[in-house]
């Protein structure tokens, strides 16, 4: 799933996970299959920068799902071109919580950073960032004394999930 700010209409939020894709406008909510957006009876009232901005959205999340071969620094590049915004803008819409990558279909428990934290000191899955731009799960958990997330090296932290219950045998 991706959430991302509208840099052309303040106040637009989007949601796409496949295969939906919904628009948040202060307390209105749309929703709509991005596969039939086309045919979708808003579509055509929707401002032409909107529907562009949008189509730039599903490109990048199906990048992001589905990078193929590319390298990571490749894929940023790609995702520069598309969202037609730099690195470093990416990087601060993501710090402010106006773009949100979260892995999975929608339908998983995930939970951006930017909605809420955990309990504190509970274990939980993280997904993070890495350094070099790939995504990662690993274990850990929310200081909320320093405000800082404690899950091994270095990353941007973007999602978290509870851990699972540990195996108890058969």
């Amino acid at each position: 799933m991706i959430r991302y700010s509208s840099t052309v209409m303040p106040y637009l939020m989007y949601e796409i996970a496949a295969p939906y894709v919904r628009l948040k406008f202060q307390d209105e909510t749309v929703e709509f299959r991005y596969a039939t957006r086309k045919e979708f009876s808003m579509w055509k009232s929707l401002k032409p920068e909107i529907r562009q901005e949008l189509e730039n959205l599903v490109k990048a999340l199906e990048l992001m799902v589905d990078p193929g071969n590319l390298k990571p620094i490749d894929v940023m590049t790609k995702l520069q071109d598309i969202l037609g915004i730099s690195y470093g803008e990416i990087a601060a819409k993501k710090q402010r919580g106006e773009l949100v990558y979260i892995p999975g279909d929608g339908r998983t428990k995930w939970i951006s950073v930017n909605d809420s934290k955990p309990e504190d000191g509970t274990l939980v899955l993280v997904t993070v960032l890495t350094t070099d731009c790939k995504l990662v799960v690993r274990t850990g958990f929310y200081d909320s004394h320093t405000r800082t997330w404690r899950a091994g090296k270095a990353a941007n932290e973007i999602a978290w999930m509870p851990a699972p219950d540990p195996y108890e045998g058969e």
